[in-house]
């Protein structure tokens, strides 16, 4: 049986769950981009996929 006295404390529960998960999910973007190497993997892999060519697959693979 479902009791609102019972759900107010879930939804509370659940509601810090999902800041704390949005806010490790920002945390991890943000230490995606600030991560030079990462930036660079991107830009090649995004190359790669605009213009592929077997030069561009050879810095892809380089850039692991």
């Amino acid at each position: 049986y479902i009791v609102m006295s019972k759900v107010l404390p879930v939804t509370s529960y659940a509601s810090v769950l999902l800041l704390v998960l949005t806010g490790v999910v920002c945390l991890r973007g943000v230490g995606r981009w600030t991560n030079p190497e990462y930036v660079q993997f991107i830009s090649v892999l995004e190359e790669t996929k605009r213009n592929n060519t077997a030069e561009n697959k050879v810095t892809c693979w380089l850039t692991l």
